[in-house]
C-alpha cells in the first residue's frame, strides 16, 4: 500500500442508496439522480403507480440533504436499449423558485469515440 493513502474507516465516503432506503440518514450532501418524468414518480408501462407515495419517496430522499441537495436530470438517457429524451420530474415544479438554483451542463453531443481504455494495450 502506498503511504499516505491507507484506509481510513473514519473518513468521508460515498454512500449510494436507492430513495427507499433513506429514511433516518442524514449526510451533508445528498445528490438525487434521475429526477425525470416516468423515474421519478416511477412509472411501469401499463401500470398506475402510487405518485403520492413516490412524492413522499422523493421528500424523504431531499429531507436526508444537512447542507446541500442535487437533483439531477437528464435531457435524455438510454433505458432498455434505447435512447429517449426526458422531461424533469413534475415533482420538481413543485419547488419554490427561492428554494433553487438551476444549472444546465452544456449538451456534449451523440458522437462517440473509441473506447480510450483499449489504447492502454
Amino acid at each position: 500500500m502506498c503511504k499516505g493513502l491507507d484506509f481510513d474507516p473514519r473518513a468521508d465516503a460515498v454512500v449510494l442508496m436507492t430513495i427507499h432506503m433513506t429514511k433516518g440518514l442524514e449526510f451533508d450532501v445528498v445528490f438525487v439522480t434521475g429526477a425525470e418524468d416516468g423515474l421519478i414518480p416511477y412509472r411501469r408501462p401499463g401500470e398506475s403507480g402510487d405518485v403520492e407515495e413516490e412524492r413522499r419517496l422523493l421528500y424523504v430522499a431531499m429531507t436526508r440533504a444537512k447542507k446541500e441537495l442535487f437533483l439531477i436530470h437528464a435531457r435524455r438517457r438510454s433505458m432498455f436499449g434505447k435512447r429517449e429524451h426526458r422531461s424533469p420530474s413534475p415533482f420538481l415544479r413543485e419547488i419554490e423558485d427561492e428554494f433553487t438554483e438551476t444549472q444546465v451542463v452544456p449538451d456534449r453531443g451523440t458522437r462517440r469515440t473509441a473506447n480510450k481504455q483499449m489504447k492502454l494495450f
